[in-house]
């Protein structure tokens, strides 16, 4: 793996994606994370209208062996499905990639993951106006959601007194009330790992250095909750700005989906 190596294991990190993944798609409606070793399954938990149900997500590592991987699908059930396979390496893997379309898969697209190790804790530069800043107010986090067009995180976890999901926000400083146009969650997996969830920074404030202040501070707060391992899946774009604020690649997530 090389440069790509990063203190923690790979498997770790797939089961904080997981877990991570099934918290955000929480949200809109209850999922539920099952272990069909080796798969990882996402599903919806039950549902009155059948057809609402959305698509079963299954995540593997790519060490799995592909038969095995296949039959353990065919033996959840029937239903919409797509298929991460994560490997250690820096990009597509091509041996991948053969095996499951002669399974009868098509490939879609892949992601890097990302890790990064607390301490040290990065510190943030001067924003200006724009504040960078944890939302503990249960207003400030639905002006966030309105901006993003939909909730970050539980309005629960603003009464928690050690919540698992935690939000943050650049809010810019109109006369009136502070406007959302950045924002970043963080939720804890295990005591001492967080998943990044959702990273955006509204197209009219980019290349302000938002993004980076973001991760910042939730970096920053992650590590006094006793955080020692922050994993993110990056796309391309996200991928060069991850390297700036601490995160090494650990290796790839290759989308497959079945042929009709």
């Amino acid at each position: 793996m090389g440069r790509y190596l990063a203190p923690v294991d790979l498997s770790a990190a797939i089961d904080c994606f997981t877990l991570g993944y099934a918290a955000g798609r929480s949200q809109t409606h209850p999922c539920l994370v099952r272990r069909v070793a080796p798969l990882w399954v996402v599903e919806d938990a039950p549902r009155k209208n059948p057809k609402l149900y959305r698509k079963r997500e299954f995540v593997v590592l790519a060490d799995a062996a592909p038969d095995r991987v296949v039959k353990l699908i065919a033996s959840v059930g029937p239903g919409r499905y797509a298929l991460c396979v994560i490997h250690p390496g820096p990009g597509r893997d091509a041996e991948v990639e053969d095996a499951y379309k002669s399974r009868g898969y098509r490939y879609m697209t892949h992601e890097k993951f990302f890790v990064r190790a607390l301490p040290p804790v990065p510190r943030v530069a001067d924003t200006g106006r724009i504040a960078v800043k944890r939302i503990t107010d249960l207003d400030d986090a639905q002006r966030v959601n309105k901006a993003a067009r939909c909730r970050q995180i539980p309005d629960e976890q603003f009464d928690a007194e050690d919540p698992d999901a935690v939000l943050f926000a650049a809010l810019e400083h109109p006369a009136s009330k502070c406007t959302p146009v950045g924002w970043v969650g963080s939720v804890r997996t295990d005591p001492t790992t967080a998943w990044v969830q959702n990273l955006h920074v509204l197209a009219s404030h980019r290349r302000r250095g938002l993004g980076r202040a973001l991760m910042k501070r939730m970096l920053q707060h992650d590590a006094r909750r006793g955080i020692t391992h922050s994993v993110l899946l990056a796309s391309a774009a996200g991928a060069l700005l991850y390297p700036q604020v601490g995160y090494e690649q650990l290796g790839t997530l290759q989308l497959f989906t079945p042929r009709r």
